[in-house]
């Protein structure tokens, strides 16, 4: 599980693609120094973050290219470790309900499968 973090900038609007999705993949090009080619993914739900007015726009990654490194990466430096951990741990990981919800969403896709919605294939 990897939430990336950042925000849609103004440049996020100018683009052919929608500025969610050039977000997405803008963050992830970012985050991961561009070792990570995004193949496919599902847009899962908008989760509303009340306390500090932030829209979560939660795209779950289902596919991707390239090696995974060892941390995500902000400002050209080593910024989080990346683990991997059981998505049953979310409670224990986490202690926001914004996170609970997307941890949820995504167990619901994954539970569902194919019944859940179409992936958007990005090949």
């Amino acid at each position: 599980m990897f939430f990336t973090s950042g925000s849609i900038e103004s440049k996020d609007y100018y683009q052919k693609q929608d500025y969610k999705l050039q977000a997405l993949f803008r963050e992830v090009k970012e985050e991961f120094r561009d070792n990570i080619k995004i193949k496919e993914y599902v847009y899962l739900n908008e989760v509303f973050a009340e306390q500090v007015k932030i829209v979560f726009y939660v795209y779950l990654i289902t596919d991707w290219q390239g090696e995974m490194p060892d941390y995500t990466f902000e400002d050209g430096a080593n910024d989080s470790l990346i683990t991997w951990e059981d998505l049953s741990e979310y409670k224990r990981l986490f202690v926001y309900d914004t996170a609970y919800k997307i941890c949820e969403d995504i167990k619901g896709y994954l539970d569902k499968g194919d019944n859940y919605e179409k992936s958007i294939s990005n090949k």
